[in-house]
């Protein structure tokens, strides 16, 4: 089980890095500190904003990751420059759909999970 959470955080840290160089300003990521002198830290979540997908990896209070993917529909008015965004569908996949998922969307293929918008 501890190796399993090891692979996971080297995983996160490891995308945290590829994405913040890829993609810098659709990437979100918060880190944690245990305490106040630690030089250790984890990612406690990592957001990638895509125009129709927001994905989300974000870790729980038991240190494990919960993969998630918002399908976002934009309605076509605009209110003073600002296009209203609504959540059409979230939903949970583990770490490999979810990867993969974000991978498609970034090609502007068809995404494993979703059809287009």
């Amino acid at each position: 089980m501890r190796k399993h959470e090891e692979d996971e955080q080297d995983f996160i840290n490891r995308l945290a890095i590829q994405l913040r160089e890829a993609l810098p300003s659709r990437t979100r990521i918060d880190e944690k500190r245990p305490g106040l002198f630690s030089k250790e830290h984890y990612i406690r979540s990592i957001s990638v904003s895509l125009p129709d997908r927001h994905y989300v990896a974000a870790r729980g209070p038991d240190g494990r990751y919960a993969y998630r993917i918002e399908i976002v529909h934009r309605s076509g008015l605009s209110v003073l420059g600002i296009i209203p965004l609504n959540l059409h569908r979230n939903r949970e996949l583990d770490a490999q759909e979810w990867y993969k998922d974000m991978l498609a969307s970034m090609k502007g293929g068809q995404s494993a999970g979703f059809p287009r918008l």
